[in-house]
């Protein structure tokens, strides 16, 4: 075989036997050509580092941008006893995703003042809810039932209404 792997992941060529190229047939020649293993990019490394700072720097501006224009309006019930998962996952299976049933059990076994309004929170922006609240609002299926959820508060069960990417 004409290649040769090293134990830096670099090939060498070897000269092939029958070449008649001058280049192709000096030996000193091919015993300093070395060729690093086929990254995933054809850049060369100090292009391929900017492309990704890039990619990075598109990422972070596109979250920047989304916490301006999205939003989301969600429902939720919550339960602040020891015992508030067992309580809200009895209570999600008795009314499924049917919002106004969800309504009903929020204006009945909710902690939150929200449920004067059937656990209506209206529309709020990325950010402005607690983490583990804010994850299932802006990345889970809108008009389905999720949880139980804990947060610092207690127990959620958490119906989202509507949400604007």
């Amino acid at each position: 075989s004409n290649i040769n792997y090293t134990k830096h992941d670099a090939v060498q060529m070897s000269p092939a036997p029958s070449c008649q190229h001058p280049l192709l047939s000096n030996k000193r020649f091919h015993a300093g050509i070395r060729f690093r293993a086929k990254s995933k990019s054809n850049l060369p490394p100090q292009r391929q580092e900017v492309s990704s700072l890039k990619m990075g720097f598109m990422d972070d501006l596109q979250g920047f941008v989304k916490k301006f224009t999205s939003s989301a309006s969600a429902s939720h019930i919550l339960i602040k006893s020891d015992d508030g998962f067992s309580k809200l996952e009895k209570i999600k299976k008795d009314i499924g995703d049917d919002p106004i049933k969800f309504a009903d059990a929020a204006s009945e076994f909710s902690a939150c003042p929200s449920r004067a309004k059937g656990g209506a929170l209206g529309t709020f922006k990325p950010g402005q809810m607690v983490k583990e609240f804010n994850d299932v609002v802006f990345s889970d299926e809108v008009g389905v039932v999720h949880g139980p959820i804990k947060t610092q508060f207690g127990y959620h069960l958490i119906l989202i209404d509507e949400r604007n990417d």
